[in-house]
């Protein structure tokens, strides 16, 4: 086994090292891969042995998965919230979706780290900067075992702390030349914006926007829900399907222009990295920008890349570049769904099949396998399993591609030429919003919430479907992983403490895992008989009313073994004394 060959290892092992590594302290983390690469140096340098190699390779990678996990920043965001302001200059670089009236910023601090600000007041603009007086604030933890854990979702993106903006000060544009590239970006993503709207229709300029720049701000909740029920979620985030598509329709600009086909693949990196940046840098795109990057430079100097190989490497540069990504979880799904679709693509390459059978057994394969292969994220942090994932996205694949490709076409083209596509472009979009809404009419299965059964569920699954894809028996072994994922799941139903509610007035008192939560109505069951728990916002689980009437008892509670006591936003005391 050569050299390049043993990079394909060192993934695997960084994903094992971030994970045993979680509840230790900084100094055992870098005990820990301190030891680790002292003893794969050892197995690399002094022993030829396959299975001696790949261990090193192993012990190699969850080393860097260790140093990772103590380099990651975010260590503010466990302090407590201060009431005293503080006063720093911020450069605000990333727009995030506004909660309520509040609009909320990915910023650049003082100390050169990145943090989350909530403003009040007249709008910004990417690009700026601003002096202003915050309160420090601390993400609430998980109420109970299906909540949204706001503290780690905000580590994975690299977010070291989280503030409230009390006043700020003259807004000024940042100097440099990477602030100038953010503005110019933010500009063009403007324009596809106002292209988007001006089709005077919500929801397919929602869903448009959506797809080519994954901003989900103009979908409704109601069409997110359908897309998350039916398995399609994937495709309004930025992610590898999107950025094939771009090159692949950039490629055939060229072609068209006559561009030389030695040029094209210098012309089509820059290009393509201006997409990733026009979407805000999503980690799944990044992660397919970088495997594509790497193609085509292979391909212009006439070498021969390794599909896993190249995705170790790039697991490698992104870690380099960002630790916390090992923690995020759109990072983590993008790798996982990637590693399955090569394996499938080498195990039907190996079989002798004909070039239309490949690509059936392609098109209906890589919905089972990039499902199974992201269980262990995915069902923990979801909570469902879309029944009909494969059919959605069987439909979903060449109807977006038109979609996308008219688009296209539609923004480029001048007024006179493009009237029948902008028709055309409006018809096929509500024709797939129609057929996503009727495939959602077939709800999806609801998971336990428990997150470790789930994710232990999940991991049985992914491990059966990459083992029998990597010995070529993935019918038997994948079969094996679901039947011990579909026990576990089982088993994990019987155990489970669901949340308990009680209606007190108007108010929805929600009580698990020692904490209790205050919502101003009782979930609304999407389909009936069927209550969930489970999503990632509090607003969509609870109530359609913002954000801001969704409060926390916090403290103001006190429980005996017969009732709850806690204060209501008015200040009086309410009692509860039974759940159900």
């Amino acid at each position: 086994m050569r050299g390049p060959q043993l990079l394909r290892w060192i993934l695997p092992g960084m994903v094992v090292g971030w994970g045993v590594s979680a509840p230790c302290s900084p100094l055992v983390l870098f005990t820990m891969a301190a030891c680790a690469t002292a003893l794969s140096a050892w197995l690399l340098l002094s022993f030829s042995d396959v299975r001696r190699c790949v261990s090193g390779a192993l012990l190699l990678g969850g080393a860097v998965g260790c140093c990772a996990r103590g380099s990651a920043p975010g260590h503010a965001l466990f302090r407590s919230s201060s009431p005293s302001p503080e006063v720093g200059r911020f450069e605000l670089v990333q727009p995030w979706s506004p909660r309520g009236s509040t609009a909320r910023w990915l910023a650049v601090g003082p100390d050169g780290r990145q943090a989350l600000l909530e403003v009040k007041g007249p709008t910004l603009g990417v690009g700026q900067t601003m002096v202003a007086g915050v309160r420090r604030l601390r993400p609430e933890p998980a109420a109970h075992l299906a909540d949204f854990d706001e503290r780690a979702f905000l580590k994975g993106r690299g977010v070291s702390s989280k503030y409230a903006v009390d006043w700020h000060g003259a807004v000024t544009e940042a100097p440099g030349l990477l602030a100038s590239v953010r503005r110019a970006l933010d500009t063009a993503k403007l324009r596809v914006r106002l292209r988007c709207l001006s089709l005077n229709d919500p929801d397919v300029s929602g869903l448009l926007m959506a797809l080519m720049t994954g901003d989900k701000g103009g979908v409704s909740r109601t069409t997110k829900a359908a897309f998350s029920d039916v398995g399609l979620s994937h495709l309004v985030a930025v992610s590898g399907f999107h950025i094939g598509l771009m090159a692949g329709l950039l490629l055939l600009v060229f072609q068209w222009l006559g561009c030389p086909a030695g040029w094209r693949p210098y012309l089509l990196a820059p290009l393509v990295w201006g997409y990733v940046g026009l979407c805000g840098w999503p980690g799944s795109a990044v992660r397919a920008a970088a495997m594509m990057s790497v193609g085509v430079l292979a391909l212009a100097l006439g070498r021969k890349s390794d599909g896993m190989t190249v995705l170790s490497a790039v697991a490698l540069a992104i870690v380099a570049f960002r630790p916390e990504a090992l923690g995020d979880l759109g990072v983590g799904l993008s790798f996982l769904a990637t590693a399955g679709i090569l394996l499938l693509h080498r195990c039907f390459k190996g079989l002798g099949w004909s070039s239309w059978l490949k690509k059936c057994g392609m098109l209906v394969g890589v919905p089972l396998v990039a499902t199974a292969c992201t269980a262990p994220l995915a069902w923990p942090a979801f909570g469902k399993f879309p029944v009909v994932f494969v059919a959605t996205n069987i439909m979903a694949a060449p109807l977006v591609t038109a979609i996308l490709v008219l688009f296209v076409a539609w923004y480029i083209l001048p007024g006179p030429f493009s009237w029948g596509l902008r028709e055309a472009l409006v018809h096929l979009t509500h024709l797939f919003l129609d057929l996503v809404s009727w495939w959602a009419e077939y709800p999806p299965l609801l998971l336990p919430l428990d997150r470790t059964f789930t994710a232990c569920a999940g991991g049985a699954l992914a491990v059966g479907c990459i083992w029998g894809l990597a010995v070529q028996r993935p019918l038997r072994l994948g079969l094996a992983g679901a039947l011990t994922a579909f026990a576990l799941l089982r088993w994990s139903s019987f155990e489970e403490q669901r949340p308990r509610a009680v209606m007190v007035g108007s108010d929805c008192v929600v009580y698990a895992r020692d904490k209790v939560t205050v919502f101003p109505a009782s979930p609304t069951p999407r389909y009936a008989g069927v209550k969930t728990w489970k999503t990632r916002s509090l607003t969509e689980r609870v109530s359609n009313e913002p954000p801001d009437s969704i409060w926390w008892c916090g403290a103001q509670w006190a429980m005996s073994s017969h009732h709850i006591r806690y204060r209501t936003q008015g200040g009086q005391w309410r009692v509860v004394s039974s759940f159900r």
